[in-house]
């Protein structure tokens, strides 16, 4: 009577197990025919600014690292607006430290305030000891020695902003200069020269192409049947005439082919030693999570 009940209940579970799509003895690996290898780095380089091609550091097979100098424009007139901007940086600093006009101000108009503050008591103690006209007019010098005051630390304070002007300026012409070295933006090998020495270009116009061939990706699809979108685990093989290499999966769609139900899954393939080639086809064994 148990055994009847246990061979009943296993029946139970695996039917229901199969029901709900959860195959027991499902593989853990799934094996599936990829597309051809592609490129992840593959950029256009191009120039900023425009002007003569004076010299390039490259040509075709070259290897090149990230902020390698690839092409150099001409840099007089740039150079020479550095220059200009560093001379004007360096005035500007020197009348912002000079500072005698505002201690003058601030001396006369102490002593002004003095003047004034004596006559004023003076009148107080003796009557008629100093004129009105006489008030009125170191009341005026006082006033006027404020002002002057004023009036110089406002001098001081535009200075100040004059001398950041001049440092902002100065950066910038240091930046269109730094624009005339063309830099490589990734690491990788120069696959294609388009300009010549001696060439003009205009700003955005592409001078060489840089790919990298370390790291390369490749899409397949998978079916819907075999594993679900969110079960693919992030580690996986490519293998391309028998051999293996190391992949990663950056990428499983969520979006199911209502017609083959399917998905696309995308991956990441090692090249380190460059044994592989963007255009290459090969199978991509994927793992699906516990």
């Amino acid at each position: 009577m148990h055994s009847k009940l246990a061979t009943l209940l296993m029946i139970v579970a695996v039917s229901t197990s199969t029901a709900f799509g959860q195959d027991l003895d499902s593989p853990k690996t799934i094996n599936i025919e990829a597309a051809q290898l592609q490129l992840i780095v593959n950029v256009e380089v191009a120039s900023r600014d425009a002007g003569i091609i004076e010299s390039i550091g490259f040509s075709e097979g070259s290897e090149v690292s990230a902020d390698d100098i690839l092409v150099r424009l001409d840099r007089d007139s740039e150079s020479a607006n550095v220059s200009s901007a560093r001379s004007e940086l360096e005035i500007a600093s020197e009348e912002s430290e000079n500072d005698i006009d505002l201690r003058y101000a601030k001396v006369s108009q102490d002593v002004n305030r003095k003047v004034y503050q004596r006559s004023l008591n003076a009148t107080k103690q003796y009557a008629k000891s100093v004129s009105k006209t006489e008030l009125e007019r170191l009341k005026l010098e006082f006033e006027k020695a404020k002002l002057s005051g004023e009036q110089a630390q406002r001098t001081a304070t535009v200075k100040e902003l004059t001398v950041e002007l001049k440092k902002a300026q100065l950066e910038l012409a240091s930046v269109r200069l730094e624009n005339r070295e063309i830099k490589s933006p990734v690491g990788g090998v120069v696959v294609q020269v388009y300009r010549q020495v001696g060439e003009w270009v205009q700003p955005g116009q592409p001078i060489a192409r840089v790919i990298d061939l370390k790291k390369l990706k490749v899409s397949c699809r998978c079916q819907l049947k075999d594993a679900a979108p969110e079960s693919i685990d992030e580690e996986a093989i490519f293998i391309h005439d028998g051999k293996e290499f190391k992949a990663k999966v950056v990428f499983a769609s969520p979006e199911i082919d209502p017609d083959v139900q399917d998905f696309i899954v995308w991956a990441e393939v090692e090249n380190a030693d460059g044994a592989l080639k963007p255009g290459m086809s090969g199978s991509i064994e994927l793992q699906k999570q516990d």
